[in-house]
């Protein structure tokens, strides 16, 4: 009986010593090939390239954006054509300006020397006519010396003197005494404005 347990449990030995050679062998040998390429790390794998969906709306943004470019060149040159117009426009509008203004000036700088023409000319018939008409020549000549002086020589007198035209009215007014002799000057029978158109023709007579 003794010797049946001794051999079961050296049967039972080498079971179990060859059960373990097998899980030692199994556990050397090499995975398989899709074993280790699936423990491997995958690699990266490389983008593909655009779709034509994509390519298709970059080509819409830049058409886009080009047209808009080109509405606002096209909003700034109209802009600036339209300024330049206004200037040009503004130009003209005071070259009239200024073309009226010279001419208006050129009107009035005729019409004084017309004025001051006829002012010249007529007061010298009317101050004529005046002194006819007063009696002024009975005492006085134009060049010859009467009952008084020449008007010649009372120009002469008077001549550059700045009270010339104020002294000749207060004679011609109110008289005067001791200036030209002895004989006396009565007064005239004249306004102030008409002894002064009087004193003004005789001043002038060369």
């Amino acid at each position: 009986m003794r010797i049946k347990l001794l051999l079961a449990s050296a049967v039972f030995a080498v079971g179990i010593g060859s059960l373990s050679c097998e899980q030692q062998k199994q556990t050397q040998e090499p995975q398989p090939a899709q074993e280790q390429k699936a423990q491997e790390v995958k690699p990266q794998e490389a983008q593909p390239p655009a779709q034509p969906q994509v390519k298709e709306e970059v080509k819409e943004v830049k058409e886009a954006v080009q047209q808009e470019v080109q509405q606002a060149q096209e909003q700034v040159k109209e802009a600036v054509k339209e300024q330049v117009q206004q200037a040009q426009e503004k130009v003209e509008e005071v070259k009239d300006q200024v073309q009226d203004k010279v001419q208006e000036i050129k009107d009035k700088i005729q019409g004084t020397e017309q004025a001051q023409a006829q002012q010249e000319a007529a007061p010298a018939v009317d101050a004529k006519a005046l002194a006819e008409k007063k009696g002024c020549f009975s005492c006085h000549g134009i060049d010859k010396k009467k009952v008084g002086p020449a008007y010649t020589e009372v120009a002469k007198r008077y001549a550059g003197k700045e009270s010339a035209v104020d002294e000749l009215v207060k004679s011609i007014v109110k008289g005067s005494m001791g200036k030209w002799g002895s004989i006396p000057m009565a007064p005239q029978p004249v306004s102030e404005q008409e002894a002064k158109v009087l004193a003004e023709w005789i001043l002038n007579i060369k």
